[in-house]
Formats: structure tokens, sequence, C-alpha cells
């Protein structure tokens, strides 16, 4: 756990999840579109072994939601 007392959680999407996703999102001004998306997938940066230790990752490819919701309840409980 951070010295700060909270862990930063960090989300990890393939890209049909994360295009599935947008492909539902309304019509808000925020809302990147999938070239956006695209972009954002091909230009992201991996977390460093030092903001993973200090890190709750939940990869949607390989995990399901509960275990990653037992794992942030275990921390949270720590």
């Amino acid at each position: 756990m951070s010295l700060s007392g909270f862990s930063p959680a960090a989300f990890r999407a393939g890209p049909a999840e994360t295009s599935a996703g947008q492909e539902q999102a309304g019509s808000d001004a925020s809302d990147a579109d999938l070239a956006i998306l695209a972009y954002q997938l091909q230009n992201s940066e991996p977390l460093s072994l030092a903001e993973e230790d200090e890190s709750i990752v939940f990869d949607s490819e390989n995990e399901a939601l509960a275990g990653f919701l037992s794992r942030v309840e275990a921390q949270l409980n720590y």
C-alpha cells in the first residue's frame, strides 16, 4: 500500500473491449472517438515496476471482475 494509504488502480483492456465500450458511449463532447482511442492504445506506456508495486492492476482480458474486487477488498482490509 502506498504511503498515503491509497493505492492507484490501473485498468487494462484489449482493443475489442475498449472499442465496444466506445461504441456504447454517449454523445458527450468529452467522449473520445475511435481514432483517439486507437492513438491512446498505440502510445500508452506501461507502468514502471515501482508504479506497478504501488498499484492494484485489473486486466480485463485475463481476470474476472470478482477476483479484482477481492484483491481490492483484501488491500483495504490490510
